[in-house]
């Protein structure tokens, strides 16, 4: 689109006017999420869960930390995504299966 006397995104003066907003946010596994959905109310929330924990952990571990964060999220869960970066070779495929049921139950 460009600007133009007929386009909205053009001010009084012709200046173009521009505006921002944080859409989305991706924290880290040491991260808080209650506290990111707390501090940007209306910001979707991408958490990242430590590949780590998918290698090396049991189901159980997984389910317990996947089943934390479903309950830290609360009603903002639709606000919430989950990703597992750099998943290795030879990462039990159990452990991957224990985070999509995990979220399943959400």
């Amino acid at each position: 689109m460009v600007a133009g006397r007929n386009n909205p995104a053009v001010g009084r003066a012709g200046e173009v006017q521009f505006h921002a907003a944080l859409v989305a946010l991706e924290i880290g596994s040491e991260s808080d999420l209650r506290l990111a959905l707390d501090t940007f109310p209306g910001v979707k929330v991408q958490y990242i869960i430590d590949f780590k924990l998918v290698d090396k952990g049991n189901e159980s571990q997984i389910r317990d930390t996947v089943q934390g964060l479903v309950d830290a999220a609360g009603p903002d869960i639709g606000r919430v995504s989950f990703v597992v970066p750099d998943i290795e070779y030879g990462a039990p495929d159990g452990n991957v299966r224990a985070i999509v049921n995990a979220l399943r139950r959400k």
